[in-house]
């Protein structure tokens, strides 16, 4: 304020931070936007689908892989036994 030209004691200062700055604050709440909460509801949908096509891909590429090495004599058995997992 003195660089304007104005002479303000400290103390007029500290008395109109402490009557304004709750209007100012409650202003600038008004005019926030809310989007926090639909924010974090859409990450936790990505993660939980991101979630449910790993468990997939590990389960598929487990059977892949159990049937590639194995015999053919133990193979539907092993199929048997993922299909009642996945059940």
């Amino acid at each position: 304020m003195g660089e304007r030209g104005v002479g303000v004691d400290h103390a007029t200062l500290n008395r109109w931070v402490v009557k304004y700055a709750p209007l100012i604050a409650m202003e600038a709440h008004k005019r926030k936007h809310k989007t926090a909460v639909s924010w974090l509801i859409e990450v936790l949908q990505v993660k939980y689908l991101n979630n449910i096509i790993e468990q997939d891909h590990r389960f598929i590429k487990k059977l892949t892989r159990q049937m590639k090495g194995s015999s053919p004599s133990t193979q539907p058995r092993q199929h048997w036994t993922a299909s009642k997992l996945h059940t």
